[in-house]
């Protein structure tokens, strides 16, 4: 159900998502965390970052594919939206 709603979440609800994954079993972590940079992609990239770097202080017990995928996008973000 969590992976269902995230579809549907505003930027502020994925923020505080981001902020909780600590809670969530390490697999169910993961793949909320997929579905969550599916989903972010259509956000302002400000809060693209703010949820990315939420994203990445939550992320214990995550599979390092997964947390890499997470990296690359906040660093593209900040070479492309800091020069």
């Amino acid at each position: 159900k969590v992976i269902e709603s995230v579809e549907n979440m505003s930027a502020k609800e994925l923020n505080d998502l981001a902020k909780k994954l600590d809670t969530l079993p390490p697999e169910m972590k993961q793949r909320v965390m997929k579905e969550m940079m599916r989903k972010i992609r259509t956000l302002d990239p400000k809060q693209q970052s703010n949820i990315i770097r939420d994203m990445l202080g939550n992320a214990s017990d995550v599979d390092p594919k997964v947390i890499a995928e997470i990296i690359v996008r906040f660093v593209s973000y900040l070479f492309h939206y800091c020069d």
